[in-house]
């Protein structure tokens, strides 16, 4: 931990991956870990708060004090280690003004645009062309997968298949 005070912030997690020596949480397009234990190892702050509601998690809003160091070995990225961790109450931070938090809603229609964009760029498409192929369970205005109306899924090797290795998220 460097010297510098923790930044506070109130995140609401998109995803939690429970690793060997700590865990994974994914926040507001940014990862942030809790380290399970100490160099002595006695169980952290955080980890003894966050481990009650690790498994249901995802989608929660929580108030977090954490650091944010430069990662050497990539520039512009960080490591990002949270000290404290609470279940947001609605209460403001007496300590930190925050700004307005974006609703679970938002947040996740935000997500689902951002990885949308992403599978466009990859295919070579924008928003305003049409695939060359139907993708599976991609609905129709009549409510029936276009896959199954035109007799067919995708498969490997088709144009416009995507395996789930290829997705960037």
């Amino acid at each position: 931990m460097s010297d510098a005070p923790l930044l506070e912030k109130t995140i609401t997690i998109t995803e939690v991956q429970l690793e060997e020596k700590r865990i994974k949480i994914v926040a507001d397009g940014k990862v942030f870990s809790i380290w399970r234990t100490k160099k002595d190892g006695t169980p952290t702050v955080a980890y003894t708060s966050f481990e009650p509601h690790a498994m249901s998690a995802t989608g929660k809003t929580f108030v977090i004090k954490h650091d944010e160091n430069p990662n050497p070995q990539n520039e512009g990225t960080f490591y990002r280690t949270i000290m404290t961790i609470a279940l947001y109450t609605g209460q403001p931070s007496a300590t930190v003004p925050q700004a307005p938090q974006a609703t679970n809603l938002e947040s996740e229609v935000s997500s689902l645009k951002f990885r949308l964009t992403r599978i466009e760029q990859h295919l070579g498409l924008t928003t305003s062309q049409e695939p060359e192929k139907p993708v599976e369970g991609q609905i129709d205005t009549s409510g029936e997968a276009l896959a199954d109306k035109l007799g067919g899924t995708l498969v490997e090797g088709d144009p416009g298949f995507i395996s789930v290795s290829e997705i960037p998220f």
